[in-house]
């Protein structure tokens, strides 16, 4: 799946995000030198592709990537969470 340009006239959409996963996508896009919309088109975009691929090797690929992603985002929540850094952007 190819991810196509992003600008004012995109489709756009509001997402309820649980405590403290907005500040891990940032960093998260941060690590992967991405805007925080680009980490999120891009982790939609594996999702996608993963529910869309005929090949079992692309999809086991697919879905390690989006399970790294969630590692990811579920341990800087939890560190977050234990360090008590509850403020947002």
């Amino acid at each position: 799946m190819s991810v196509q340009k992003t600008g004012r006239g995109a489709d756009q959409v509001a997402v309820r995000l649980p405590p403290g996963m907005r500040e891990a996508l940032h960093e998260v896009a941060s690590m992967n030198g991405r805007s925080l919309n680009s980490e999120v088109i891009a982790a939609l975009s594996w999702h996608i592709s993963r529910h869309l691929s005929d090949d079992e090797e692309t999809r086991r690929d697919l879905m390690n990537l989006v399970q790294q992603f969630v590692d990811i985002v579920r341990f800087e929540t939890e560190r977050r969470d234990q360090n008590g850094d509850l403020h947002s952007d």
